[in-house]
């Protein structure tokens, strides 16, 4: 059982879910959502995905790249 959590104010919330990934760490994610029922919505929906053996919310992260590719950006 995860659960949401407000990270920002009353005026300007920020939504966050909590939850068990398929490692059995726990995982607090920015939901991206305008109400806590939405964030709900995410948490149940990643919850579902952990039961099923799948990572628990996907495509947050950006595409990985390769250390060459990283050092041609940045040096």
């Amino acid at each position: 059982m995860g659960s949401v959590i407000n990270r920002g104010t009353k005026a300007a919330p920020k939504w966050y879910v909590m939850f068990r990934d398929v490692d059995g760490r726990r995982k607090m994610v920015r939901a991206r959502v305008a109400s806590k029922q939405k964030a709900r919505t995410v948490l149940r929906r990643a919850e579902e995905n952990v039961a099923e053996g799948q990572v628990g919310i996907e495509g947050r992260g950006k595409a990985e790249r390769t250390f060459a590719e990283l050092a041609a950006h940045w040096l």
